[in-house]
């Protein structure tokens, strides 16, 4: 009889055992095919741009405020412009709207990184200025629309290189004595939010954490929105060879690739009448984000500075979810 309870209590001890060694196994079961192209294709773009070597050159220019952007601006906060340097991603600039004093402030501030499209860039970042207490900094392409149309190569050679050079801005700032590193969030619109989840990722690679991304008016489709928004700039002849040089680039910096492993909280907003992003492809971005998201519809077409009213209420909607999730 002791033997059978002896042989029983082995068997429990050796099938615990087995279980739990299998709870080991299930933290370390091999990564998802999706994660591991996520990996190769981040590889391939850190490499490629030398993100570990450091940013050669780093300058800070204040800036006056234009009267047309608001007596609230000009009041309470103020503006400097950035201007990095580095080996493999070249020159780059960012806009930073903070409250007054904040560089010679002990206070440390949450921070909001915002990228948009070719004809906004950091004009981006003045439009918010009724939360006092946040930075925000505006993410300027290195090449814009007018440059572009001219030479529609830049337009290669600056996707190339933006999520490189947003990945070195949010470096750049976590580490700065005025920001609240714990609260870093960052803000895609449109076609600035294609690019936003490559460059989280590359930031990641860093050791940079964003905590909360906003994706707005944006989606996952980044070869045709492209393709679309410089077609009447090229010639015929060749826009079939851009579309595929293109295409070579964009594979690695793909949404549907990076999204899936992303961290943190996510806020989608979609513009019900959006022509440029359809539902479709929002909500396939939303579909793609890890929880914990969410997703607000607002009235209305796609966001353009000019469209003050819709402007205005996403701005509202931002800050409202900011403080709820900070």
């Amino acid at each position: 009889m002791q033997n059978k309870i002896s042989i029983m209590t082995m068997i429990v001890v050796v099938g615990l055992f087995c279980g739990l060694t299998n709870i080991g196994h299930a933290e370390t079961l091999p990564p998802s095919p999706q994660k591991i192209k996520s990996q190769e294709y981040l590889n391939l773009i850190y490499q490629n741009l030398s993100l570990s070597e450091p940013l050669q050159q780093v300058t800070m220019i204040p800036q006056s405020p234009d009267d047309s952007e608001g007596t609230n601006l000009s009041r309470q906060r103020e503006l400097h412009t950035i201007a990095f340097q580095h080996e493999n991603v070249g020159t780059f600039k960012i806009t930073v709207n903070g409250p007054k004093g904040f560089l010679d402030s002990n206070k440390k501030y949450p921070l909001l990184f915002v990228t948009s499209g070719f004809q906004t860039g950091a004009k981006t970042a003045l439009l918010f200025h009724t939360r006092q207490d946040l930075i925000v900094v505006g993410y300027e392409y290195p090449s814009n629309i007018s440059q572009i149309a001219k030479d529609p190569s830049l337009m290669l050679k600056t996707i190339r290189v933006v999520p490189g050079q947003i990945a070195l801005s949010l470096k750049f700032l976590s580490e700065q004595k005025w920001v609240e590193s714990r609260q870093l969030s960052a803000l895609g619109i449109s076609l600035g939010g294609l690019f936003l989840p490559v460059s989280l990722k590359l930031a990641e690679k860093i050791q940079v954490s964003v905590q909360s991304t906003i994706f707005a008016y944006t989606g996952t489709q980044i070869q045709s929105i492209i393709e679309y928004s410089m077609g009447k700039y090229l010639d015929e002849n060749i826009r079939s060879l851009f579309g595929q040089l293109l295409q070579n680039i964009l594979t690695l910096h793909d949404p549907s690739v990076h999204a899936p492993e992303l961290t943190g909280r996510f806020l989608v907003i979609q513009g019900t009448q959006d022509q440029v992003f359809p539902t479709e492809s929002t909500q396939s971005l939303f579909d793609l984000l890890p929880e914990k998201k969410e997703l607000v519809k607002i009235e209305g077409e796609h966001i353009d500075l000019g469209r003050d009213k819709l402007i205005q209420q996403t701005i509202q909607v931002i800050e409202n979810w900011l403080k709820k999730v900070n």
